[in-house]
């Protein structure tokens, strides 16, 4: 993933208040990502809105999603 999108997904989830982010190369151990982003959230409210700020904003700025884990889940 390219290092100004992770920039920006950082600041997406940090507008929201998410903490404990992590950002995972691993382009060396799968072959359908470059990049894995991890945060944290209070509550499962919290944790939505947060996710729902990365889709926003990743529609806003015309990029694509070709996949989310966990959304429907929070």
């Amino acid at each position: 993933m390219e290092n100004n999108l992770i920039t920006m997904i950082k600041e997406w989830i940090e507008i929201k208040k998410g903490f404990n982010i992590r950002i995972y190369d691993v382009k060396e151990r799968v072959s359908y990502t470059d990049t894995i982003i991890v945060c944290e959230g209070d509550n499962s409210l919290h944790i939505r809105a947060i996710a729902d700020n990365i889709l926003e904003e990743a529609k806003k700025n015309k990029i694509n999603i070709y996949s989310k884990e966990g959304v429907d889940n929070a």
